[in-house]
């Protein structure tokens, strides 16, 4: 029991507590902690002992020290299933020791400003937070406050700064698995199979599953997200990617993502109906957008940086159908702006019955290394492919290369015949440097809050 201080004795004892330093550390007193000992003064019936008066103040103090210590603990770790709802605040770190997973009926809220590391555990430990079909992620970043996810490696603070500035390059990726979400939405693998197992995950995983007959499943709400690091495998050619979103349906919110220095794909969809808006993705090593399954939702504003020097694969790889089932509506993918990057393959690669509509692209950053700008794997396709791909108001800035190199098109089944990128389905034009069409590109300004602007990635890049 606190022992209770006299209220005359009050004046003196805080100048005696506000004046006293030990060794060269001054005592501080918390407000809360004075009204606590003023309250107890007050309501004392007897003069205590200057003994009982340090005592009352010292256990005061440790109780005010236990409390804020218990409040905000400098890491919070997690591992396996989370059962039932739960908040990570963003007075602590999150470390996750090994793959996360929201099941079934549970939400996972993430408050603004929160940061979350990733152990670099090796394969096939690969540690991701991964929400399963059923279960919602309310991630609710703000434009001044990100939610941060990126490795253990990094040594990014609570507070979502630096004490001397990054330690991690852009060429440091695929130390983490990333966040991957799963919903009912419809899908097609060439399996044809209405549900299936996500990519880089254990078959034997039933929380791994995604697919259904809802198109409008709702996952929650995932904005001002930044994903670093991320993208590594489970097994050989069973990668996660940075953010993987498996039959997602669109009654998900997905707006203003960044992924930042990942392995494997940036974004990749395995069908579902959902929509992103304001997506940024910077020095991804393999695609920075990847769809699979029939997807049919959308992409709208987004920036795509490849690295300049390292290899990646394509810009966007683009798959429709492997199965029989084919979605009602194309996909559309609207206001990009795509700055190629060193030995990029191609900025679009077409396979597998696609059925999307692009509109508003520019693509610049062009050289000798990666003059393709558009690749047709016509042996993919089961069907005719004539207007199953439209594209409006789409640009290219040549930058160093020659000019635009040879593609192939959807009109015409005959893969060895080649023709330029203008005549695909829809409108190219080639210009004359490097001018942000009117019509085409990315509305940038969205994405000021991102770690890549924090660093130059889109002044560097003249965008």
């Amino acid at each position: 029991m606190k022992k209770l201080i006299y209220l005359p004795f009050l004046s003196f004892l805080f100048a005696g507590i506000i004046s006293c330093e030990t060794d060269t550390e001054l005592v501080e007193i918390p407000d809360a902690t004075i009204q606590r000992i003023a309250d107890a003064a007050a309501s004392a019936v007897s003069t205590p002992s200057a003994n009982e008066i340090a005592a009352a103040v010292e256990a005061a103090l440790l109780d005010e020290f236990e409390e804020e210590e218990e409040e905000a603990p400098a890491e919070i770790h997690h591992s396996g299933f989370i059962t039932s709802d739960q908040t990570w605040s963003n007075t602590s770190i999150h470390v996750l020791d090994n793959k996360v997973i929201v099941t079934d009926g549970n939400t996972l809220t993430i408050e603004a400003g929160t940061v979350i590391k990733a152990a670099n555990n090796p394969q096939p430990n690969t540690v991701a937070l991964i929400v399963a079909r059923g279960a919602d992620i309310y991630a609710l970043g703000s434009a001044t406050h990100p939610i941060i996810m990126t490795s253990y490696d990094d040594d990014v603070k609570v507070d979502g700064t630096y004490a001397s500035g990054p330690n991690l390059t852009a060429s440091d990726n695929g130390l983490w698995g990333g966040l991957v979400v799963l919903g009912k939405a419809y899908i097609s693998p060439d399996s044809n199979a209405q549900v299936a197992i996500a990519e880089g995950i254990e078959a034997s995983n039933a929380w791994a599953e995604f697919g259904g007959t809802d198109d409008a499943d709702n996952s929650g709400v995932i904005e001002y997200v930044s994903i670093k690091h991320a993208g590594a495998a489970l097994t050989s050619d069973n990668e996660l990617n940075q953010l993987t979103l498996c039959g997602v349906g669109n009654g998900t919110t997905i707006q203003n993502v960044e992924v930042y220095a990942g392995s494997d794909d940036g974004m990749e969809f395995f069908g579902g109906t959902v929509g992103v808006t304001n997506f940024l993705a910077y020095h991804v090593s393999d695609d920075s957008v990847d769809t699979d399954f029939a997807f049919s939702g959308s992409v709208d504003n987004a920036v795509i940086i490849q690295h300049p020097t390292l290899s990646s694969d394509h810009a966007m790889e683009l798959s429709g159908r492997l199965g029989t089932y084919e979605a009602a509506n194309a996909y559309t993918f609207s206001d990009f702006t795509i700055v190629a990057g060193g030995t990029t393959d191609n900025v679009f690669k077409f396979k597998d019955n696609l059925k999307a509509t692009f509109s508003g692209f520019w693509v610049k950053g062009l050289n000798a290394d990666n003059q393709s700008k558009i690749k047709v794997e016509l042996a993919d396709w089961t069907e005719d492919a004539d207007g199953d791909v439209t594209a409006s108001d789409m640009y290219i800035s040549p930058g160093t290369s020659t000019g635009v190199d040879e593609a192939y098109i959807l009109g015409d089944l005959d893969e060895t015949t080649a023709v330029k990128a203008s005549e695909l389905t829809g409108s190219f034009t080639i210009l004359a440097d490097d001018t942000k069409p009117a019509n085409g590109g990315a509305d940038t300004s969205v994405f000021g809050w991102t770690f890549a602007a924090s660093q130059n990635a889109l002044t560097d890049n003249g965008i």
